[in-house]
């Protein structure tokens, strides 16, 4: 992360040599997609135009020269410095105009942006759902879903206690949001544990015949202080509260399979059906909330 934006040349060419391991780990893993989150960096950042696309074409060229090329996935974080919605990073995706450099859509952030407020007492922000309903709308008729290179889905709790200062979340001079995210996301549908975002709503824009259309990749993106419980059985136990995740999904979302057309691997599937919405594959990821975005 933070590759845009870098004002010292120095610290550029690192994030440069450190991309460069990212390509050689794609290589030895046999993967074709990083995942790249928009920079949040306070400081020693520029968000002038011709920067951000400068860097961003810089690292998708080195991509596009991978055999297989490997693609990318920019990815806007709620509490990005400059890129922080959805709109933002697919703008940025559009300038950069490159073949192998797309967007990553996650349910969580734009949520964070367009609905969540994990600070005020019922955890919305003014007028969310209108607000939100707006944005999916926009996305609707705006993005050309060739552009989108992956889909990330979380939900996330409803804070007892509005995280301000005092909270046991809360981190001087990081953002609440990012505070929020690494301690306090669940898989969606996962309302027993105070889940509240309408992940659905995006989801269905996304992968909805209606919407979008999207049948690519998805994956459950999920970080929270749950993971660092050192006891053995906790990879499992998310595994297979991500699968319940999953099944959810499927039924409220309609999301059929057909069982003679579909090949597990590794915990992805894949459908073979060119016309069925069985075609849509996932993966699931968690990460200790600690290291991650």
């Amino acid at each position: 992360m933070h590759y845009e934006g870098l004002l010292d040349a120095n610290a550029h060419a690192k994030r440069i040599e450190d991309f460069q391991l990212w390509l050689l780990l794609c290589k030895t893993l046999g993967t074709e997609l990083i995942v790249v989150p928009s920079t949040f960096l306070p400081e020693g950042v520029t968000g002038d135009r011709i920067v951000l696309i400068s860097d961003m074409r810089e690292i998708a060229d080195l991509a596009a020269q991978q055999q297989p090329v490997v693609r990318i996935a920019y990815e806007a974080l709620c509490w990005g410095t400059f890129i922080n919605t959805w709109e933002a990073a697919y703008e940025l995706v559009c300038d950069v105009d490159r073949a192998n450099f797309g967007t990553c859509l996650d349910a969580f952030n734009i949520c964070g942006r367009e609905f969540a407020d994990p600070a005020a007492q019922d955890g919305r922000m003014l007028g969310a759902e209108k607000c939100l309903a707006a944005s999916l709308e926009r996305m609707r008729d705006v993005i050309d879903v060739k552009k989108v290179s992956l889909v990330q889905v979380a939900d996330a709790e409803r804070m007892r206690d509005p995280l301000v200062e005092g909270h046991s979340f809360h981190v001087d001079g990081q953002p609440t949001k990012m505070s929020w995210s690494r301690n306090a996301r669940l898989f969606p549908g996962e309302e027993d544990k105070g889940a509240y975002l309408p992940v659905l709503d995006i989801l269905r824009v996304i992968t909805g015949q209606n919407g979008l259309g999207y049948d690519g990749w998805i994956s459950s993106e999920i970080f929270s202080r749950t993971l660092v419980d050192p006891r053995p059985e906790v990879v499992e136990e998310h595994a297979q509260r991500a699968e319940i995740s999953w099944a959810w999904m499927e039924k409220e979302l309609g999301w059929t399979q057909k069982e003679n057309t579909i090949k597990k691997v590794d915990g992805r599937s894949e459908d073979s059906s060119a016309n069925s919405f069985g075609a849509l594959r996932y993966l699931y990821r968690s990460v200790k909330g600690t290291f991650g975005a």
